[in-house]
């Protein structure tokens, strides 16, 4: 054992990052892989040489994907390069305000009971629910209900399905609902939401403490924080840089009239015109649904599409944090390269209908019990789930015949490969002399 530690100690040294693999001209370094698997933060000592190879694969598998993504040009292509683009305004923005009013985002235990009791986050209730596709129906079957007809019944009697959430507190459900936890155990109310009706009774009620809904409370309160902070933030950068919107031109804009030349507003930069804000609105994707009524709410948008697309680099250069984003930039541009392609590939071919969504809701209730009183946040998640579940046989395929497309290409460093791994297992069960 001396001996052999002896010849270990007297072999040449490693190279920085020994290459573990080629995949065409690029190179898988241990460094890499290193990275991969802090990520993905499971006990790699205890794997087979053959479960280690799997997880190697997954890197090998990347550089495919991102080899041929440089086949098709997706690094220049437009919707990707947008799409980092504001990957790095909103990690620009986070930044700046807890640079420039980072106590404001924080609170005392005081200030989180109070929130607590404001919010009504004491209050929870299980709700049923039937969904009713016209307003008249509802209507009648409210009445009926208010009558004594039995809910569940009611629902059997109309083929239609009750549905039942499990406990939900204020804080998880939008504004519709909010009056729902004001009502008595039983109480029947109409909801319309998004072209839909629906009749949901009050089928239990408790109280619960501010410890038992810490978790959800301060998320909320942090989430307020930061609108708040936003705002706040968008003032001060404005003033900092004296902007000045031009009122009369607001007028003329509401008014449907103005040309791009016409200037909305002036600022230690120089001025700024109607065409200049459109072309932001496009680059920077903040169109509005509807448009502006008021000059005020018109110098507002004006105001934040200004500090976005003109100030905040300005505020980011000043302060050099555009340095500090250089790799993060990088793996951020090759994560929307790979979702490109991806978007192309695999998520074209899906399709859900209705049906679909419905079954697969079913099967997986329990997964969103917390979620079941929004209908909004329940549709789109369910959806999501849908999606990447009927995506994942399609995207084996892709990645099957990626590989046998570039066989020719990857090439593993058997020797490093294995040394790399011997060297992991080594440290994690040391040998102490």
């Amino acid at each position: 054992m001396l001996l052999g530690a002896c010849a270990r100690e007297e072999a040449p040294p490693l190279p920085a990052d020994p290459v573990l693999a080629h995949v065409g001209e690029q190179t898988i370094t241990e460094g890499d892989f290193n990275e991969v698997l802090q990520r993905l933060g499971n006990d790699h000592q205890a794997l087979t040489l053959e479960q280690w190879r799997q997880q190697f694969q997954l890197l090998v598998d990347r550089e495919l994907m991102m080899r041929e993504a440089r086949r098709r040009s997706l690094h220049e292509d437009e919707t990707v390069l947008n799409a980092v683009q504001a990957w790095e305004r909103n990690r620009l923005v986070s930044t700046l305000i807890e640079l420039e009013m980072g106590d404001g985002m924080s609170w005392t235990e005081q200030e989180l009971s109070a929130f607590y009791e404001e919010m009504g986050a004491g209050s929870e209730i299980r709700l049923q629910r039937i969904d009713v596709d016209n307003r008249e129906k509802a209507l009648g079957f409210l009445e009926q209900l208010r009558d004594g007809t039995d809910f569940t019944q009611l629902a059997a009697a109309n083929s239609m399905r009750p549905m039942a959430t499990d406990w939900l507190n204020p804080l998880m459900v939008d504004a519709r609902y909010s009056p729902l936890f004001l009502l008595e155990k039983g109480t029947v109310e109409l909801i319309e939401a998004e072209d839909r009706y629906l009749l949901v009774k009050v089928a239990d009620k408790r109280e619960v403490s501010l410890d038992e809904r810490r978790e959800l409370v301060e998320r909320t309160l942090r989430r307020q924080r930061q609108q708040e902070a936003n705002i706040n933030f968008l003032a001060l950068v404005a003033e900092r840089h004296s902007v000045q919107i031009d009122t009369a031109a607001l007028t003329q804009v509401i008014g449907g009239g103005g040309t791009s030349e016409l200037r909305l507003l002036k600022s230690n930069l120089g001025e700024w015109t109607l065409g200049q804000y459109q072309d932001s609105i496009k680059r920077l994707q903040q169109a509005d649904s509807a448009p502006a009524t008021t000059a005020n709410e018109l110098g507002f948008r004006i105001t934040r599409a200004y500090v976005a697309d003109q100030l905040l680099a300005e505020e980011a250069r000043s302060k050099g944090l555009y340095e500090e984003l250089t790799e993060d930039r990088k793996r951020v541009l090759q994560q929307k390269i790979l979702e490109s392609m991806w978007e192309s590939d695999i998520y074209s071919q899906v399709e859900i209908d209705e049906s679909d969504l419905r079954a697969f809701y079913e099967q997986n209730k329990a997964r969103y019990a917390s979620i079941a009183g929004n209908a909004q946040t329940l549709s789109v998640q369910v959806g999501r789930d849908l999606r990447e579940a009927k995506a994942a046989p399609i995207f084996d395929e892709f990645i099957a015949n990626l590989r046998q497309q570039s066989a020719d290409q990857v090439r593993i460093d058997e020797d490093n490969f294995r040394e790399f791994v011997a060297r992991q297992r080594q440290s994690a069960s040391p040998i102490d002399m």
